[in-house]
């Protein structure tokens, strides 16, 4: 599992990308976003992925962006629903806990 801890205050844009698994998010009183990201599955090649995956903040005017990118190596897809998936695609499961929105 990988883990990052990152002081966020002000506006905040999320940006993850994941080829498969599931992403939960978790709004809080805090300036700060924790994101976990692990393999479900014991195989090599997904923690691999994970191992591999970008994960940065990155400043954006009075903000900050996190992004996530875990990308497969047999290119990039995204599964909106948790319906049947490739067998041989990666499972992986990402936790944002953040900052909730200010208006």
């Amino acid at each position: 599992m990988r883990s990052e801890t990152y002081s966020t205050p002000g506006p905040l844009r999320l940006n993850l990308e994941i080829p498969s698994g599931e992403i939960e998010i978790e709004t809080g009183n805090t300036d700060e976003t924790r994101v976990e990201l692990e393999a479900v599955a014991n195989n090599d090649a997904i923690r691999d992925l994970v191992d591999n995956s970008r994960i940065e903040l990155i400043r954006r005017g009075d903000g900050h962006e996190v992004v996530v990118e875990a990308k497969s190596r047999r290119g990039i897809f995204i599964s909106i629903d948790r319906g049947p998936t490739s067998a041989s695609a990666p499972d992986v499961r990402l936790r944002i806990s953040c900052p909730t929105a200010r208006t």
